[in-house]
């Protein structure tokens, strides 16, 4: 990161303490989402898809492209801060937990099976790695954006 985005954040927190707390945390949340959803389309159309339904490990029917319709981006206001999370649903938890690594399997629902490798895609992580610079830019000058108009 440049020191400069980090001085212009550093400027930018600076007026956003000034605020009220609900519009600071509205404001920031914004600006979030707004730097975040390019990369999280990008995120859902790298997604593996299957080409026939299948069951979840909830043992529910689901058709294919049910891991790319289950990223979501969830916000929170905690004791550092307002912070903002990218994952995929629990019942999706096999994108990243299996599909973004490399996994062997030798067992399903506790019978043993000829083993096999799922190899890895590296779809998840390897997009929000790239993506970063421009989400920061693009939280930045969002966040900019929103601080004036909640200013004026």
């Amino acid at each position: 990161m440049s020191d400069n985005v980090l001085t212009g954040l550093k400027e930018l927190n600076a007026k956003l303490v000034k605020l009220d707390s609900k519009l600071a945390a509205k404001t920031l949340k914004g600006a979030m989402m707004f730097a975040t959803g390019p990369t999280v389309k990008e995120m859902k159309l790298a997604a593996p898809k299957g080409k026939r339904a299948h069951r979840t490990h909830k043992g529910r029917l689901v058709a294919p492209g049910f891991l790319s319709r289950s990223i979501v981006r969830r916000g929170a206001l905690g004791k550092n801060g307002y912070g903002l999370k990218i994952g995929v649903k629990s019942e999706a938890f096999y994108g990243v937990s299996f599909l973004d690594k490399s996994i062997t399997v030798t067992s399903r629902k506790g019978k043993k099976i000829k083993p096999y490798t799922i190899k890895a895609d590296n779809w998840f992580k390897s997009r929000f790695e790239k993506n970063q610079a421009q989400i920061l830019k693009r939280f930045k000058d969002k966040l900019a954006q929103r601080v004036a108009e909640a200013v004026r």
